[in-house]
Parts: structure tokens; sequence; C-alpha cells
């Protein structure tokens, strides 16, 4: 299963979005030690949400998405580092 590696900033950035090309499962892992934010949006426009009031995922933790065709996965945290795992 492919995994992207993400390395936070503060703000959205499009550096940090996953666009999912399919109906996705995935797994999103906090590997750092900082507070990673994330948002879903379906569009390319960044969320209307501030970073810091999106859904936080704590150090060590993870999550598991379902994401749906042109869906897009935002991740934000002040260097903050975490992974996606796509399953196939």
């Amino acid at each position: 299963m492919p995994t992207t590696p993400f390395e936070t900033s503060e703000a959205w950035t499009t550096e940090n979005r996953f666009t999912a090309a399919d109906e996705t499962d995935a797994l999103l892992s906090n590997t750092g030690s900082g507070i990673v934010y994330f948002e879903v949006t379906k569009t390319d426009d960044l969320p209307s949400v501030h970073p810091r009031k999106a859904t936080p995922l704590h150090p060590g933790q993870s999550i598991p998405l379902q994401l749906k065709v042109g869906w897009r996965l935002w991740l934000s945290g002040e260097g903050g580092l975490a992974s996606l795992l796509v399953a196939p």
C-alpha cells in the first residue's frame, strides 16, 4: 500500500494536500511530536476554516478516512509530520 509522507506548515498549502483519484480508504497518522490538523474539501479552494480550528490529530494518533473521488485532504500544523497510507 502506498504511503505519502507530509511535513506540514502552519498554513494550508497545496504541498500538504492529497486529492483522491478514486474512492479511497486511507489511514492518516501523526508521525511527529506536534499536533497535525486536517480538513476535507470538495474543491481546490483552501479550506474556509482556520487551520487551528480544523480537526486535530495528536502525536501517535491515527484515523481511518474514506475519501470520495476528487475530495481533497488538507494538512497543517507547525513542524508536524504525518503519513497517509492509501489502500489499493
